[in-house]
Formats: C-alpha cells, structure tokens, sequence
C-alpha cells in the first residue's frame, strides 16, 4: 500500500483511483483521429486498387483496415482496463504518490516544491463522468523524481476538489 511509504508525521489528504469509464475509453478525440485516418486509408487504397493496372487488392488494404481497428478499439481499451487495477494515487500533507505497472510497482513521488503550478483538463468523456485530469507541472531547475509526462492525475473523480487541494499546497 502507498500508506506504508509515508514518511512519520505524514497526513493522508485525498486517495483515489482513476475514473474507470473515463480512463478505459481515454481521450475520444484519439479514436476520431484514429477512424478518419483509417477511412482516408481505405478511401485511397479503393481508389489506386479500382484501376486497371493496380497491383493493391482492396480486399487485403480492408483486412488491414479491420485488423487496425480491432486493435485500437478492442485490444487497447482492454489493456487499459486491465492496467486501471494497478493505478493509484495518494495526496498527503507533503506529497503526492503515483503508483502503477502490471509486471511490476511503480512508485514515484512529487513532492510540493517541484511543482509550479497544477492544471486542470477534462475532455468531453471526463466532463460526462465529472473527472479530470490534474497535470503538474514541474518548476525549472527542481530535482523532479518523476518525469514530466507521469506527473498527472489521470481521470480523477472530483477533479476540481483535488486539484484546488493541490494547488493549496503547491503554492504554500
């Protein structure tokens, strides 16, 4: 559990999982760039392949297509759905714990100091589920233990709360 990582002295303030709906689908404008891509594809490879001397079966570019859209709205969702279990998040009183992985725990901690100054996202699917994600920006020059793309709260439920209970303490 994170609990065992707090340093004495050390107040739990919020803990939390992503939003499980939220994370799975994740962001919706990916799939729709995803399928248009996929379409444009397709709408060209009928195209070239509907000529006389065209060596591109259509058939085989529409098995591609399919199969590329089994992985991105089957295999991926379901990764993601799997990986939910091993996420968690925890904001103490000093810091803010992320932990992950499937094959193994990742834990990485960020402390207050290295971080500049929380923002607040919600993309269409998080505003349905009254989540968002809290990206934390890292001050320059700050001895980060966390890369800079890991330091967010992904889908978090009551977003706004969260992040106003960051923000509070980051600028302490």
């Amino acid at each position: 559990m994170i609990k065992d990582m707090f340093a004495p002295g050390e107040n739990l303030v919020w803990e939390g999982k992503p939003d499980k709906v939220a994370f799975i689908l994740g962001k919706l404008l990916n799939y729709l760039i995803i399928l248009a891509a996929l379409a444009f594809y397709l709408f060209v490879s009928y195209t070239v392949g509907s000529q006389e001397n065209s060596s591109v079966s259509f058939e085989s570019e529409l098995n591609l297509g399919l199969a590329v859209v089994v992985i991105v709205f089957v295999i991926m969702p379901a990764y993601r759905a799997f990986n939910w279990r091993y996420i968690h998040y925890a904001v103490t009183d000093k810091r803010i714990y992320f932990t992950s992985g499937i094959m193994g725990k990742d834990i990485n901690v960020l402390d207050y100091e290295a971080v500049y100054s929380p923002h607040l996202s919600a993309g269409l699917i998080d505003k349905l589920r009254n989540c968002g994600t809290i990206r934390l920006n890292p001050k320059a020059g700050s001895n980060i233990k966390v890369s800079a793309a890991r330091a967010a709260l992904e889908n978090v439920p009551d977003a706004n709360n969260v992040h106003e209970m960051i923000k509070q303490r980051a600028l302490i």
